[in-house]
């Protein structure tokens, strides 16, 4: 018998100790694989019609994406569901249904989610109307850089919003997050010069022409700016695209948002990346699905979000029933 601190020396098989290395480098990074980038693109005013009508290269490019054909926006006007966008949770829990987000506390929210996963995090462009009065809502932003107007850097916007966020999927360490709040077609802008020498579809009857030019001008600079980012997403990256409500052209003889009609609640949702499965989905899905999505690529924490990751949706692992309930106000 041996007494303790005198057991003979052993020494381990040459071979042995290797496999055991390899276990230990193994365990040790599997655990450690980079999650995935994301970039979030938020137009203004959006109806899913535009984007067959006007923005050819989204078009041609959500053929490589899974495309949610039934999305829907919690309340169409921009501030609450922009609020809902940031914080997962719909009107009636935020209680936020205008634009103004005067009480809006941005201390828990997707940034500071992110940033707390250990996100490298960016928003550029709009951010909510009048951001200006809400609180801490520069929390959670490594980079902060939100419109002041809604005619910042003038018809050239989207082009200035495509090279700082490429910049940014080229400069910022990984993982990243970055958040693209386009204001087209929003107006006052028109899209980059050169949109104007490009055909303009044939206007409705219920929306004037300067407006019909300016929207369509618009959507151009968007098409560019989206499928510039899509086009330089790196394998481990998602760029997902929606909006932040819709836009009514004078349907029923009513144009704009707020109410409660499909032209006004329903937003595109088109989403490129890994392991993505190209697919019209006909899922139901809401923008707080959204928030709930991007928690999910990232392994950040969703407690307390009302929306539902679609990312098994995105892989095409649907074997388990999609149910729930669909929260729509309108106003």
């Amino acid at each position: 018998m041996h007494r303790p601190g005198h057991a003979p020396v052993r020494t381990a098989p040459r071979c042995f100790g290797a496999a055991v290395a390899a276990l230990l480098l193994t365990a040790c990074t599997s655990h450690a694989e980079p999650r995935p980038n994301v970039v979030l693109i938020i137009a203004d005013d959006l109806n899913v019609r535009d984007i067959p009508l006007a923005m050819p290269r989204v078009e041609k490019l959500a053929e490589q994406a899974a495309r949610f054909d039934a999305t829907f926006t919690p309340l169409p006007l921009c501030g609450p569901s922009r609020i809902s966008l940031l914080t997962g949770k719909l009107p009636r829990t935020h209680g936020f249904r205008s634009n103004d987000p005067t009480g809006f506390d941005g201390s828990d929210t997707v940034a500071t989610r992110l940033h707390a996963a250990g996100y490298s995090t960016t928003i550029l462009g709009k951010l909510l109307n009048k951001h200006h009065r809400a609180t801490n809502l520069e929390a959670g932003w490594d980079t902060y850089l939100p419109f002041e107007r809604h005619d910042d850097y003038g018809t050239a916007q989207s082009d200035i919003l495509a090279k700082q966020t490429l910049e940014k999927m080229r400069d910022s360490r990984a993982p990243f997050f970055v958040y693209v709040g386009a204001a087209a077609p929003h107006g006052p802008l028109g899209g980059p010069e050169r949109c104007l020498s490009r055909p303009i579809p044939d206007r409705p009857p219920t929306v004037r022409e300067a407006r019909w030019t300016q929207r369509m001008t618009a959507l151009c600079g968007l098409d560019d700016l989206v499928a510039s980012l899509v086009e330089a997403r790196g394998p481990d990256t998602y760029v997902l695209f929606t909006a932040d409500n819709g836009w009514m052209y004078g349907e029923n003889m009513r144009t704009g948002k707020s109410e409660l009609v499909i032209d006004a609640a329903q937003i595109p949702l088109i989403v490129w990346g890994p392991d993505v499965v190209p697919a019209h989905r006909r899922e139901i899905v809401s923008l707080v699905d959204v928030t709930a999505t991007v928690l999910s690529v990232a392994q950040a924490s969703r407690e307390g979000v009302e929306g539902r990751s679609v990312l098994p949706l995105l892989r095409d692992q649907d074997a388990e029933r999609w149910t729930g309930t669909l929260v729509v106000e309108g106003q």
